[in-house]
């Protein structure tokens, strides 16, 4: 791959000398795809950031060509930190592809502007826009493959923000139909971009056995999509790690990519749960900086200076971060910022003392949340609450502290810990039995045995000789192997048994970075 790169950097690099002067507008197309393969193939985005500025200088004077919209929007949106640029840019280009009738450009600009409009959290309206741009591509409007992967990762992108499974599921099995996005097919960038962001879905709405497959899938393609790709897998698989208490393993994924927007958060969380209270702050509130508008994104990491100021007795700090929230989720409706501005309330008024505004805090944060997803979220307002109540209710503390357990303790959490003794404090015997996640606990022995031979490539008759089973035997095994660990093929399970080999989900050349 990284061959190729070099002879397409080379090739470009001739069409920008041959170009520059006469045409100065073929010539910025050749700097954006430069600009693309040192951003995505080397991982190198100061030398991509230089290509796109000058690509932007080539057509600089001429507002009203589809090369200028081009150079304005180089990466997908989901790419692009700036979301207020993104949001100017994308409108842009959005009203120039309609003017021109540019069919794939209009694509783009939806799904560009649609996610800036999820990240600064209009979240119905961008998503609308962003299910019209993946209807063109589905469609066969826009049938450029540069525009069709650019909507499917901007899609899938919006909805890992916001922890739409529903949306992400629907729109996926629909592209497979039309763009092929199996393990065995497409490709491999377009694959692992799509599995990563199911992987964090997944990890976010608490189906965390769902997410290690998911994640150790993106990663079985990860090595074929580019180092900056692979970054991702990485990063969204410390995510889930840490959450887990799996804090070594997340930190040797983290390793040597501290500056990637995309390790900064689980790199922040990761110093949260090991203590370090000033990195974490000193990592979420860089972050902050960088999302600018972004407030979903945003909003987690304000979450996290709150409980690091916290725990460093720094309260009026954590109080005014607190606030800073706050203002990021006034005059929107999306459930899980509000969640979250309750939950930073009422541990800045525990902190202080102030009981009674803690617990309407709380009680506020579960309301916003009833109906919907976020499970980490509700178990910890659970807890927080029980926690509360202890001492002046005791059956209600039990009611919540029992919510808490039972979240914790069916994902596998470290927090259980904290809910059974809180429970063992009130008089009801609980324990705490953390695991880690492994979907294959769900197969029997036989499919264990059937799932190994997968791996090594042999078919159902092979299968069945060896077992000295039927074939539609072995038949009814995959079928089950394929529906327990929410698989769609036969390649993708293969994959996945071999990532269990060595239960890594980075890549051996990968190990020591």
């Amino acid at each position: 791959m990284f061959h190729q790169s070099e002879q397409a950097i080379a090739a470009l690099v001739d069409s920008m000398q041959t170009f520059g002067a006469l045409r100065p507008a073929r010539a910025a197309v050749a700097a954006v795809f430069l600009g693309r393969l040192h951003y995505f193939v080397h991982d190198s985005p100061s030398v991509a950031n230089g290509w796109f500025a000058r690509a932007r200088r080539l057509v600089a004077d001429h507002p009203d060509r589809i090369e200028h919209a081009l150079a304005a929007l180089p990466l997908p949106g989901c790419d692009i930190i700036d979301v207020t640029q993104l949001h100017a840019d994308a409108t842009k280009a959005l009203a120039l592809a309609r003017r021109v009738g540019d069919a794939n450009l209009e694509a783009k600009a939806l799904a560009d502007l649609g996610t800036a409009q999820v990240s600064r959290a209009f979240v119905p309206e961008g998503m609308t826009l962003l299910d019209e741009a993946m209807a063109m591509v589905l469609a066969g409007e826009a049938s450029s493959p540069f525009a069709a992967i650019e909507v499917v990762c901007n899609l899938l992108s919006s909805c890992a923000r916001v922890g739409d499974l529903g949306r992400a599921d629907q729109w996926t099995r629909a592209a497979d139909r039309h763009l092929g996005l199996g393990i065995d097919e497409g490709t491999a960038f377009l694959y692992a971009h799509c599995r990563t962001n199911l992987g964090l879905i997944l990890c976010d709405v608490g189906r965390w056995d769902e997410a290690e497959v998911t994640l150790r899938l993106a990663s079985s393609r990860s090595a074929h999509a580019g180092p900056r790709v692979e970054g991702q897998v990485r990063a969204a698989l410390a995510e889930l790690w840490v959450a887990q208490g799996r804090l070594d393993d997340a930190e040797r994924l983290l390793a040597g990519r501290h500056d990637h927007q995309d390790c900064i958060l689980p790199l922040a969380a990761l110093h949260l749960a090991r203590g370090a209270w000033p990195d974490a702050a000193a990592v979420a509130r860089h972050g902050i900086r960088l999302m600018g508008d972004d407030r979903l994104r945003a909003a987690r990491l304000h979450t996290i200076c709150v409980e690091a100021e916290l725990a460093s007795g720094h309260t009026e700090q954590a109080r005014a971060d607190a606030d800073q929230l706050a203002a990021l989720t006034e005059d929107h409706a999306l459930p899980v910022l509000h969640a979250r501005t309750e939950l930073a309330r009422g541990r800045v008024a525990e902190a202080c003392g102030e009981a009674s505004e803690a617990v309407t805090a709380y009680q506020a944060g579960l309301r916003t949340l009833a109906g919907n997803d976020w499970p980490l979220i509700r178990a910890e307002l659970h807890l927080l609450l029980g926690r509360l109540l202890a001492e002046s209710e005791a059956a209600a503390a039990i009611t919540e502290a029992r919510a808490a357990h039972l979240t914790y303790e069916r994902l596998g959490s470290p927090l259980a810990s904290q809910s059974a003794q809180l429970l063992n404090s009130l008089g009801i015997p609980a324990t705490a039995r953390p695991r880690r996640a492994d979907a294959t606990v769900a197969l029997s022995p036989r499919e264990s045995e059937v799932l190994d031979l997968l791996r090594d490539g042999l078919s159902n008759a092979d299968i069945a000789a060896r077992h000295h089973n039927s074939v539609r035997t072995i038949e009814h095994h995959v079928s089950a192997i394929l529906a327990k660990l929410g698989l769609r093929s036969r390649a993708e399970a293969a994959a996945y048994a071999a990532s269990l080999e060595t239960r890594r989900p980075i890549h051996p050349h990968n190990a020591g970075q």
